[in-house]
């Protein structure tokens, strides 16, 4: 019984540690997500978005 107690806590140990890495990359792709959303939406009502205007600029 007291190895199995160490292996539900050593799993639950590697998952809180699992969890921890992967903050980073969830709110990089939670602001992506996000962002693309609110030029989807510019776009739908205005006809161009942020994006493009942004990626389309030429440097002289």
């Amino acid at each position: 019984m007291n190895t199995n107690l160490n292996d539900k806590d050593k799993a639950m140990d590697t998952a809180i540690r699992f969890q921890k890495r992967m903050r980073i990359p969830k709110f990089f792709f939670l602001i992506l997500g996000i962002t693309m959303v609110l030029a989807f939406i510019q776009d739908v009502i205005t006809g161009s978005n942020f994006l493009q205007i942004t990626i389309n600029v030429k440097f002289s």
